[in-house]
């Protein structure tokens, strides 16, 4: 039981002190590009998909759908909502250009982290 609940306190220090390091590291949309590992190429891809009307359109509705889902109460299903349905056809729109655009994972993290980095 004891060496238990040393584990559970060692690891929930550490997992704190891990969580204040990241935080502070990777704070701004350029810091997550440069520790994800993405080439010049995908780069200038993702910068020219968050400069799409299409990418803006998105991120005006995810901020949108997550008012929305906020002001729900508990009983009401987000899904029927029409901020759901917009939000799922813009992301499905994002999702197509990455698909064609044939980025990385890497890239494409980048690509969505923006997107939530503007919408704050």
């Amino acid at each position: 039981m004891v060496l238990i609940s040393v584990v559970i306190v060692t690891s929930g220090c550490s997992s704190n002190k891990i969580s204040k390091n990241h935080s502070k590291t990777i704070n701004s949309y350029e810091d997550v590009r440069d520790h994800l590992e993405i080439s010049k190429k995908e780069r200038a891809l993702v910068d020219s998909i968050t400069n799409l009307d299409e990418f803006i359109v998105f991120t005006d509705l995810c901020q949108k759908y997550l008012e929305k889902k906020k002001s729900l109460n508990k009983d009401e299903d987000i899904e029927k909502t029409k901020e759901f349905n917009d939000y799922a056809k813009a992301y499905s729109t994002i999702f197509g250009i990455l698909d064609t655009a044939g980025l990385s994972v890497n890239a494409s993290v980048a690509v969505f982290d923006k997107a939530f980095k503007l919408r704050k």
